[in-house]
């Protein structure tokens, strides 16, 4: 029987923000981010609408199961859809914990979102989850991103060389890390 947190929509309530559960209807979202080849310049080569009709498919279903959740950013105050953020656990074999990302529309950039969602999957994480380590992998050259773990208190545990069959390109990482004994 599934907990009431598989089924809710939302998941998250930030100050601004409320992340909820993608629906099929946010495929044009989903496009506008991850078929966008400025969107998309750290993480390889943009996505074809196949692509994201099938990620769109594997998050929904994906929801709630083994600490995988990725929504859709909603602003309170306008009911718009900015971006997406999430969570999943165990998404590579030599990073143990629950990997975050998030990604925002360009004119809803430099506000403070992914400062502000970041923060509240960490509260998720820890207070709810309890789990060890929340970590992050961003591309060296992205500023916007770095600066956001840093300002967060995410610590710089190196270079990595990961590869991923869906973001071909996107081959050396910087893996930023919070772990439990840090929180509180």
């Amino acid at each position: 029987m599934p907990t009431p947190i598989e089924t809710c929509l939302t998941l998250l309530d930030s100050p601004r923000l409320l992340l909820r559960r993608i629906e099929a209807e946010d495929q044009p979202l989903l496009e506008r981010l991850f078929c966008d080849a400025d969107m998309m310049r750290y993480l390889g080569e943009p996505w074809t609408p196949e692509q994201v009709k099938e990620t769109l498919h594997e998050w929904r279903e994906a929801w709630g199961s083994r600490d995988y959740r990725y929504g859709v950013l909603i602003r309170k105050d306008t009911a718009a859809a900015i971006g997406i953020a999430g969570f999943a656990a165990d998404t590579h074999p030599e990073e143990p914990g629950l990997e975050l990302s998030w990604f925002i529309v360009p004119e809803q950039q430099k506000r403070g979102y992914a400062t502000e969602i970041t923060q509240a999957i960490l509260e998720y994480a820890f207070d709810f989850l309890a789990v060890e380590r929340v970590f992050a992998e961003t591309h060296p050259k992205n500023i916007a991103s770095n600066r956001v773990l840093e300002k967060l208190h995410f610590v710089n545990a190196g270079e990595r060389r990961h590869t991923y069959d869906y973001l071909p390109g996107f081959e050396r990482q910087v893996v930023w890390e919070y772990t439990r004994s840090n929180w509180g």
